[in-house]
């Protein structure tokens, strides 16, 4: 992806760079699902569209560990997950009072998390 946007997120504890245009995620997957991305990008109300877009970007490999961590997530399992709400120093559990680091940002899930060139 020379001077083509892109979109750069982590994957699997390393970075990667994924097309940063329709034309680029549709050209990056495989023929069999091109015809379905056209169907959900074009029926897509226009403020969906970045969302779907960056969905479709990932590569399937993302995509199945979002899937596991958004059931983790629906069976109430939060292991992994921060706390929003924590500020440091709130309480036990912060870095910062010798504590054991109990919520720790486990950098799980994908999407827009930055672009680059």
């Amino acid at each position: 992806m020379d001077d083509e946007p892109v979109l750069r997120t982590r994957i699997g504890g390393r970075t990667v760079d994924l097309p940063g245009t329709l034309d680029g995620i549709r050209a990056a997957l495989p023929e069999g699902q091109r015809e379905a991305f056209d169907r959900a990008v074009g029926s897509a109300p226009l403020l969906d569209v970045p969302l779907i877009a960056a969905r479709w970007g990932l590569p399937q490999e993302a995509r199945d560990e979002d899937d596991a961590l958004a059931d983790q997530l629906r069976t109430g399992d939060f292991t992994g997950f921060g706390d929003l709400d924590d500020e440091p120093g709130d309480g036990p559990g912060d870095d910062q009072d010798g504590g054991a680091d109990g919520g720790a940002d486990s950098g799980a899930g994908h999407g827009q998390a930055g672009s680059g060139r």
